[in-house]
């Protein structure tokens, strides 16, 4: 935006500063780096100053010296002495220079005063567009923002935009602790992505009994949630996804706001984004879920499989998170599936800005249709990395174990019931496993488990014509439920 000056009262500014950072810079080229690291053209309130320190850049860019012949030449050469003052001015701008060696704090001056002009020509021309009819309040809040946190983050300096750094001692113990709203595997500050097939992993559901969960403050998946409110939003029409409120138990639940894309379908994914983040502060809610990426972000065709625009897409939900949200974005799984980390639909790149990657799959094997298999990695410690089995009740999803250890504990099961119940029908493990679909570690684990639980006994000397032979134990069966 081009520098106004004809706003009443008088704009901010210090003429004196300007001429004394002027005047170092032609008595002192080192002067000039320091003028350099905090100070642009338009900082300057006259447009003489503008005009000569523009002239002192272009010199220091060819490596000459700065003096008041060197930048009487360059005016003379761009035809602007005369605008910027003429020769007298500029022999006479060191005159009265207060110290050379303050010119920081000049400069400081100077930029202090351009920044409060920025937000006094910002805040004007967002006050004339709100007196616009046509003008959309959403759209002007999110230029609002965009161009005030534009102005803090240059702070008026010119080789440095004032970034934010901090350091490292300015950090405490207490800071690296993680606030999650479901323990390992969805935090306040970060991002999880959950994929799985389409209609097939029960991604929907596994999110609504999530939310549930947390506005309870209840248990899921052995851990109990932070309980707070979660704001939704889905892709799905009325029908279904009331349908699907109804079975996770949050109709008539006050802390549960959804939105439906078709209701926005006409508006950018960004200006959404951003929308609801504020409405999230608003309503303090503890969750974000997004179901799905792909349909709220528009991605489709090719762009679902460029890089640009999935960081793109992710972008609103990465400043959602940086607002404090724990954020659960829901993607479908290709349809040939894939690693963890690299079976979502659409670029790698969304994966690679999420903080926890999820993926629901269903168990191998004859597994019952309420029972999934998670699979997670992490950027924290806290997060499984052996895959979890998991398994829907009425009141959310339990968790029955790591993969290994349930497929073992169905195993154990399996064996006790198909035992011989006596040593004289005892049986060979290539026999007893005969009619159980059970893989050859899994099913090894388990015998050797019930054997030293005293579940399943054996005779033989373990040897070519003197094999293992298995059978239930005295008492087996009011142990063998202490097995199971």
């Amino acid at each position: 935006m081009p520098p106004r000056n004809d706003i009443a009262p008088p704009l901010p500014q210090n003429l004196e500063a300007e001429r004394a950072v002027l005047g170092a810079v032609l008595l002192d080229d080192h002067a000039m780096s320091v003028a350099i690291e905090r100070l642009r053209p338009e900082d300057f309130f006259l447009e003489e100053h503008r005009r000569i320190f523009r002239a002192m850049l272009r010199i220091s860019e060819k490596r000459q010296a700065i003096d008041a012949i060197t930048l009487r030449e360059d005016l003379t050469h761009a035809g602007e002495l005369e605008a910027a003052g003429g020769s007298a001015y500029i022999s006479a701008i060191p005159d009265g220079l207060p110290r050379i060696s303050n010119t920081r704090r000049y400069a400081e001056i100077v930029a202090s005063k351009a920044v409060l002009r920025r937000l006094i020509h910002t805040a004007a021309a967002i006050e004339e567009a709100a007196f616009d009819r046509a003008a959309v309040a959403v759209d002007l809040q999110a230029r609002a923002v965009r161009e005030f946190q534009g102005i803090a983050l240059q702070n008026g300096a010119a080789g440095s935009l004032g970034l934010p750094f901090e350091n490292g001692a300015e950090v405490s113990t207490d800071d690296a602790d993680v606030t999650w709203v479901l323990p390992g595997y969805v935090a306040a500050g970060a991002i999880t992505e959950l994929s799985g097939k389409v209609k097939a992993a029960g991604k929907t559901t596994f999110a609504l009994h999530l939310a549930r969960a947390v506005l309870d403050g209840g248990e899921f998946l052995g851990s109990r949630c932070l309980r707070g409110p979660v704001v939704y939003l889905t892709e799905q029409p009325g029908a279904s996804f009331a349908a699907a409120m109804r079975k996770a138990g949050l109709i008539g639940r006050a802390g549960f706001n959804f939105l439906r894309w078709h209701g926005v379908r006409q508006l950018e994914w960004e200006r959404v984004g951003e929308a609801v983040v504020e409405f999230c502060k608003r309503v303090g809610a503890v969750l974000l879920i997004v179901d799905t990426l792909g349909q709220w972000s528009g991605l489709s065709g090719d762009a679902e499989n460029e890089a640009g625009s999935g960081l793109t897409a992710v972008r609103p939900l990465q400043l959602a998170a940086g607002a404090g949200l724990a954020v659960l974005l829901v993607r479908h799984e290709r349809k040939s599936g894939g690693e963890l980390g690299d079976s979502g639909r659409g670029s790698s790149a969304i994966t690679g800005a999420v903080d926890i990657v999820l993926s629901l799959r269903r168990p191998e094997g004859n597994a019952t249709e309420n029972r999934r298999t998670l699979h997670a990695v992490s950027r924290f410690d806290e997060t499984p990395t052996e895959p979890q089995v998991i398994e829907l009740r009425p009141d959310g999803y339990a968790l029955r174990g790591s993969r290994k250890d349930f497929a073992t504990g169905e195993a154990r099961r399996a064996i006790l019931e198909a035992a011989p119940t006596c040593e004289g029908e005892a049986i060979e493990k290539s026999q007893l496993l005969a009619t159980l679909e059970l893989s050859g570690p899994t099913a090894q684990r388990a015998i050797n488990g019930l054997v030293r639980d005293g579940l399943l006994d054996r005779v033989g000397a373990g040897r070519k014509g003197s094999p293992f032979r298995y059978f239930l134990p005295p008492d087996s069966f009011s142990l063998s439920k202490k097995g199971m």
